[in-house]
């Protein structure tokens, strides 16, 4: 597995690759506020396997055979988040008194 793209807090993209069958599948989390929380949507795309490859993945029934794993990974992110405590907003103010330097 491999992160191919990530946009922090929005986005992230990964490309896996199966010994069993040509080709990448790509999986995504999609973030987005909503309300006071945060909307998550993950997905899959397996149209960059070869023809075989899908014909063996849609034989499979990959709905039921995934499902069950993004939703504990759905479960898992979700404890590990609530877990964490909201970061504190960095105090611009600071950071600039000890960063600038003035010449008169």
């Amino acid at each position: 597995m491999e992160i191919i793209e990530a946009i922090p807090n929005e986005f992230i993209r990964t490309e896996m690759k199966f010994e069993s069958f040509p080709g990448k599948f790509s999986s995504w989390i999609k973030l987005s506020s909503e309300g006071e929380g945060t909307k998550v949507v993950w997905g899959y795309d397996y149209s960059e396997i070869n023809i075989i490859g899908r014909f063996f993945m849609g034989m499979m029934d990959i709905n039921t055979t995934m499902l069950p794993m993004f939703d504990q990974g759905l479960a898992d992110l979700k404890q590990i988040v609530e877990a964490k405590p909201a970061a504190e907003p960095e105090m611009m103010e600071e950071a600039m008194e000890s960063d600038s330097t003035m010449v008169e």
